[in-house]
């Protein structure tokens, strides 16, 4: 069961790591428009400077860091960039505590209201989502779900203090 989590976690961080590299320079980049709502502006802020708070997003930007540090391609199912990323993440320090990460999701629940009250039928292909919608609910859970536990999931140890 462990080896199928870890498999499906290498694979989302490969498929985000390609999306942050497509990222644009700019909201209105990202979203497509002339002038950026106040939800698109906190998802673009929360997406291109991640506070600690939010695990997945702070891994995928240390990962970023060592690839590009390495001049080396990331190739599918190497994980030589997982352990290189992993060990240099688990060894910084960490700030975020339950207050903090409450306040992040909860101003992004304020900014992206309207947005995340549309439901959304997750069995469909995300292309045919509304952007802003999809950003919105993606942000969320990456500091709702993606703080605290995750940051413990991602540096857990053994009971005898070895890597799990």
């Amino acid at each position: 069961m462990k080896l199928l989590l870890f498999v499906l976690f290498v694979t989302f961080v490969t498929q985000v790591h390609a999306f942050f590299k497509e990222i644009p320079d700019t909201c209105q980049g990202l979203f497509k428009t002339d002038e950026c709502s106040k939800c698109q502006l906190t998802v673009w802020d929360k997406l291109k400077n991640p506070d600690p708070c939010s695990s997945t997003l702070t891994y995928i930007r240390e990962m970023d860091d060592i690839i590009e540090g390495s001049n080396e391609t990331m190739e599918p199912y190497d994980l030589k960039f997982v352990k290189k990323t992993t060990e240099s993440y688990c060894q910084k320090d960490f700030q975020c505590d339950q207050e903090k990460a409450e306040k992040i999701y909860n101003e992004i629940q304020d900014a992206c209201e309207q947005e995340l009250s549309v439901k959304l039928n997750w069995s469909e292909n995300p292309k045919n989502y509304n952007k802003t919608i999809y950003m919105a609910y993606m942000t969320f859970i990456a500091y709702y779900n993606g703080g605290i536990p995750q940051r413990e999931a991602f540096c857990a140890k053994s009971g005898s203090g070895g890597k799990l």
